[in-house]
């Protein structure tokens, strides 16, 4: 059988051969990561990148420049060759002017914009960009309290302070020191000393100070008389530091000889002339001889023209005679262009921007013909609000919605917080409430009773000021040596619950106490007496379970002896008839008792039998009597016989 020529390969947590599918768990395993990365982007196992990356209008990889292939890059869509288009207050969506791909994302923008950067929607949302991101950034000098400055940061334009995006380390924060080279004085030019700054942000560290000019030595220059046929200098002065000339000597011409003008005429443009002349008044010679000036002809000077404006006429170019002042060519008026007019173009106003009218400009000079004038933003027409109501606990929200643009203002309406009244009704169980009077809260300040007692005879009737609520308690009749049945009732139970044999005559429940609980309370009708016509008085029937209380126990223990008394506004009645009594009891308990005797402890220690039977998980019997009850073992009452 010929064998596979596949060279296999496999990802590095693959088990098949990429190249034939075949299951291979070789070693020539393939990694993925980027051409920049050196460890796997799958397993993170050390690797050479073998993943690039590309615009779409390109096959060279951004990072590392080699030619990349649809088989080993991915590419991307600059941002210079997408068209933006907004979708929501999150997302607007791009397609590739170059590839024609399609894709959405989400906005950005620069921190001092509302509006996204891309596709230019508003958007005021977290995910913005520091204009300080792009190009160099500027580093501000941070001052102190007291004027002087140590360090420099990078902040952006709106204010926030960028440094950390830079990767600004502390030491590259501080200012760096350079200095400004200082300038020596003068005789006549202050100087300047040398000065210190930052060349990082351009902080003056150490201001330059001027130095004074320290004027001029001055040092006289003699000067000489003139004589007839020699020039003479009048005095001056210099500077012996500098050697700048303080005051110029000039010569003083030599007078020569004593002239007496022999006066010419002047040449005109068209007439000769002729040249002054002179001679001596002592010796008469003829120091300078007149000669004709022949006519100079006119000396033409351009005229030079200036061209029209839109609003003022121009001229030729022409020329006159600079001596004679005759006009040789005549400048001619151009008449004025007039203005060309170009329309400014304007814009209607919206809820939030403002417009501009229509205008117009010259193109030529720029005047401005008809100027612009800002048209006021409308502000937003909001219809009627959708409401959601505050309640006591929650606050409530006003969405206002413009019918122009759509833009929805929230207002949040704060919680009304509860409004209890101040009437409290008894919820039968020790506590009051009284309920929040607002529409559908249905809360309610729910207090503990705080009861007046009042104790009449062994009963203690426990009534709330507030709402009325009434408890009463028999209180315990038990003696500290309890005899007859009930003793029997507490040895038995005592039996029934201790688990260990007594060491030296202790039972291990020595901290035994005895307390009175409430096992039943429910209203009963007296029946009225015989010879009354009124109907039977309605009462409460209180019954008290006794109970065992011992460290050495886990729980309390019950001891199936109950107080039974009858109570009407505080205090204890005698029933008039038969009433019916209903005593929880508990599963496992039903069976023990069906086997015990159910008696009436009399005042004299006499045990009175009841009949009872257990229904529906209740203890139910009738007596015309009040006072202890208890079910004692059956031999007690054959014992009494």
């Amino acid at each position: 059988m010929a064998e596979n020529p596949c060279e296999h390969i496999r990802d590095c947590t693959g088990t098949v051969c990429l190249n034939c599918g075949e299951e291979y768990y070789g070693d020539n395993v393939q990694h993925l990561a980027f051409c920049f990365e050196d460890t796997c982007e799958i397993c993170g196992e050390p690797c050479q990148g073998n993943i690039h990356i590309h615009p779409c209008n390109s096959d060279i990889c951004d990072y590392c420049g080699a030619t990349c292939t649809p088989y080993n890059s991915d590419s991307y869509c600059p941002s210079n060759l997408r068209t933006y288009e907004y979708v929501n207050a999150e997302y607007h969506k791009y397609i590739c002017t170059n590839c024609g791909r399609e894709d959405s994302s989400v906005h950005s923008r620069y921190c001092d914009e509302s509006v996204c950067m891309y596709c230019r929607g508003a958007y005021t949302g977290d995910d913005f960009w520091h204009r300080a991101f792009e190009g160099n950034p500027v580093f501000t000098p941070v001052i102190n309290a007291d004027g002087t400055s140590t360090i420099h940061k990078i902040f952006c334009t709106c204010g926030e302070d960028v440094s950390a995006d830079f990767g600004l380390t502390y030491e590259e924060s501080m200012h760096t020191i350079a200095t400004t080279q200082g300038q020596a004085a003068t005789c006549t030019e202050d100087g300047l000393t040398d000065g210190k700054f930052c060349d990082t942000c351009g902080y003056i560290l150490e201001k330059q100070t001027v130095i004074p000019a320290s004027g001029h030595a001055v040092v006289t220059d003699a000067g000489k008389a003139a004589t007839c046929t020699e020039d003479g200098l009048t005095e001056g002065s210099h500077c012996s530091t500098c050697n700048a000339v303080l005051q110029e000597q000039t010569v003083i011409p030599a007078p020569g000889h004593t002239p007496v003008k022999d006066a010419g005429k002047a040449a005109t443009c068209t007439e000769d002339g002729l040249t002054d002349g002179s001679h001596c008044s002592v010796c008469n010679t003829v120091l300078e001889a007149q000669t004709v000036i022949p006519a100079t002809g006119h000396t033409p000077v351009k005229d030079a023209g200036k061209a029209a404006t839109c609003n003022e006429s121009g001229l030729t170019d022409g020329s006159h005679c600079s001596v004679c002042n005759t006009v040789l060519e005549a400048q001619s008026v151009i008449p004025a262009t007039g203005h060309t007019i170009v329309n400014d173009r304007g814009y209607s106003a919206t809820c939030t921007r403002p417009g501009l009218t229509y205008g117009s400009h010259c193109s030529v000079c720029g005047k401005t013909l008809e100027r612009q004038a800002t048209i006021p933003a409308k502000g937003h027409v909001f219809g009627e609000p959708e409401i959601t109501p505050a309640t006591c606990e929650a606050n409530g929200l006003s969405k206002e919605t413009c019918t122009v643009c759509g833009f929805v203002q929230e207002t949040v309406l704060p919680a009304t917080g509860h409004a209890y009244t101040d009437i409290y009704v008894s919820l039968n169980n020790g506590t009051h409430s009284a309920p929040c009077e607002h529409e559908g809260c249905g809360s309610y300040n729910i207090k503990n009773c705080e009861f007046i007692e009042k104790a009449v005879g062994n009963l203690l009737t426990k009534t709330c000021p507030v709402c009325g609520y009434t408890i009463s308690e028999i209180l315990n009749t038990f003696s500290e040596e309890p005899a007859g049945a009930i003793e029997q009732v507490i040895q038995n139970t005592l039996d029934s619950v201790v688990s260990e044999e007594p060491t030296e005559g202790k039972t291990g429940l020595e901290d035994i106490q005895f307390v009175s609980e409430i096992k039943l309370e429910t209203p009963v009708t007296i029946p009225s007496d015989k010879d009354d016509e009124k109907p039977g008085q309605t009462v409460t029937l209180v019954v008290y379970e006794q109970k065992i209380i011992s460290k050495a126990l886990e729980e309390d223990v019950p001891l199936h002896v109950y107080n039974v008394a009858l109570v009407s506004n505080g205090e204890t009645v005698e029933p008039k008839g038969i009433i019916k009594v209903e005593l929880p009891c508990e599963e496992d308990e039903q069976e023990i008792l069906k086997s015990m005797s159910l008696v009436l402890v009399l005042s004299d220690g006499t045990l009175m039998e009841i009949e009872f039977e257990v229904v529906d998980g209740k203890i139910v019997f009738e007596t015309d009597a009040v006072g202890t009850i208890a079910f004692v073992d059956a031999s007690l009452l054959k014992n009494q016989e």
